[in-house]
């Protein structure tokens, strides 16, 4: 067949949507809910429903990227949230037709890309970011730039590489925190990366270039934070924080009560997690030292995210080695595009990612990756409903529409079960805060969730009134109780 074939791009971008749409809803008919995909879209719906739209509204406990991008489907009326899964497909289908793109610029014929879009699709790291809901999937794309980038470093000594690599870090930083700790990994490694005669007139020079775009924007959210909240580093030590990564759960993790803290054991372990998962490495290496080119790419492929897994399990942010190696499947892609195979090159090609396909269902099956395990589950066979309480009490307010006294971070699924959050006083607004101040708020609604629960114990409201939820407020009458929460409506 004729290398130069082209598959249409807009063929295989809505075959690869409808593909892994028909997965995703799959998953939600069996019950899948990715709580962080709740929490975006939750978060979402309170800030366009309040009263005024701020900057301070979006907070800062959680990178803004994952907003934006959901921000022009919550005016598509119908979506609701299933938005978050929407652009999960969308991210990853656009992802596996640039890549097609791309491996037809390296020469590769229409059957094999064909072939290699298929495997890639099937890899359990595209479909958890395809189908999740989460940030994986534009999490994926990002990787995937960045060694790009990476690769035009290291082949074509491009200065505007070392640019786009800076740009896609500060990018990356947007949307998952995790990039933090592949900048601390990526350090050290540009000692290989960059050019030895660029190393050796202007290092300064090129960590600046590279480091400074995500500099810039950490240093803007250090800023955003002290002008708001008056402490500087206050998106990390908040408990409910996303920059504070699984520090707050370390005691009931096994990856991190083993190994928080640590660097060394974790970097090694990791390393086995991306040659276990990725075995592909290993031939992309040999057919780099046969094509005569350089094999360090190859090596940082291996190495970068190892490092990486060892900076955030140091830093307990990390809940587990799965969390960062899944990300490797779009280093993967980006390096089989410089790699020539042809004819009978291909069978080993095809056979080690089939090997890796299924020693990376056996980890994700096996490992005990919190937001991995009810995804995998669901992929087999339909779960119990979960968040039943919430979403009653969602139901509940949809028809009882008095302004409302809530803490969005115990009650996201709430929020998402009511449908919008017209009506509620939610954290970032005057009257909660007045109400958080007084001994007797005058609301005319309050709920909160039993305190005995995980939920509960971190609400703000049971945490300033600790009686509430037994006995009520002065003035309140209960008007609700089921499923582990309580209404309290104001006696006039």
């Amino acid at each position: 067949m004729n290398p130069s074939a082209r598959i249409h791009p807009y063929l295989l971008f809505a075959t690869l949507t409808l593909g892994f749409g028909v997965v995703t809803t799959w998953l939600l008919h069996n019950n899948f809910v990715n709580d962080a995909a709740i929490v975006n879209w939750a978060s979402l719906a309170a800030i366009f429903d309040a009263k005024t739209l701020r900057l301070e509204n979006l907070g800062f406990a959680h990178p803004h990227g994952p907003m934006l991008i959901l921000a022009p489907l919550h005016f598509i009326h119908g979506i609701g949230a299933a938005a978050p899964y929407i652009v999960s497909v969308m991210a990853v289908a656009f992802l596996m037709t640039l890549w097609n793109r791309h491996l037809r610029q390296g020469d590769y014929s229409a059957a094999q890309r064909a072939l290699l879009v298929v495997l890639m699709a099937a890899h359990p790291a595209l479909l958890w970011g395809a189908t999740g809901g989460g940030r994986e999937a534009i999490s994926l794309l990002m990787f995937y730039l960045l060694y790009r980038s990476c690769l035009r470093m290291v082949y074509e000594k491009d200065m505007r590489s070392f640019i786009a690599l800076g740009m896609v870090l500060a990018a990356f930083f947007y949307f998952d925190v995790i990039s933090i700790f592949l900048f601390l990994a990526l350090l050290p490694l540009l000692l290989v990366l960059v050019p030895s005669s660029m190393m050796r007139e202007a290092p300064f020079s090129v960590y600046i270039m590279i480091g400074m775009p995500l500099l810039i924007a950490l240093g803007s959210w250090i800023y955003f934070n002290w002008i708001f909240y008056g402490e500087p580093l206050a998106f990390i030590n908040y408990y409910a924080s996303g920059f504070a990564g699984a520090r707050i759960e370390a005691e009931t993790l096994p990856w991190l009560r083993e190994f928080g803290g640590q660097f060394a054991l974790p970097t090694l372990l990791g390393a086995c997690y991306v040659l276990l998962g990725y075995p592909v490495l290993l031939f992309l290496m040999l057919r780099s030292y046969k094509e005569g080119r350089q094999l360090r790419i190859s090596l940082v492929l291996m190495l970068h995210p190892a490092l990486a897994i060892g900076f955030a399990t140091w830093a307990y942010y990390l809940a587990s080695p799965l969390q960062l190696s899944v990300l490797i499947a779009a280093g993967v892609m980006a390096e089989l595009n410089r790699i020539r195979c042809h004819g009978r090159c291909m069978v080993p090609l095809v056979m080690l990612l089939g090997v890796g396909i299924f020693s990376s269902w056996l980890l994700v099956l096996h490992d005990d990756y919190s937001h991995l395990q009810p995804w995998t589950a669901a992929l087999q066979h339909q779960q119990p409903a979960a968040h039943l309480g919430d979403k009653a009490l969602g139901h509940w307010l949809a028809e009882h529409r008095e302004p409302t006294l809530l803490d969005l971070h115990s009650a996201h699924q709430v929020v998402t079960a009511r449908g919008d959050a017209v009506g509620l006083l939610l954290p970032f607004t005057p009257e909660y805060r007045l109400a958080m101040r007084s001994d007797r708020p005058a609301i005319p609604q309050i709920a909160v969730p039993n305190p005995d629960t995980p939920a509960g114990v971190r609400d703000a409201i049971n945490v300033r009134f600790p009686q509430l939820y037994e006995s009520g407020l002065s003035g309140y009458q209960r008007v609700y109780d089921e499923d582990g929460w309580r209404v309290y409506r104001r006696v006039h």
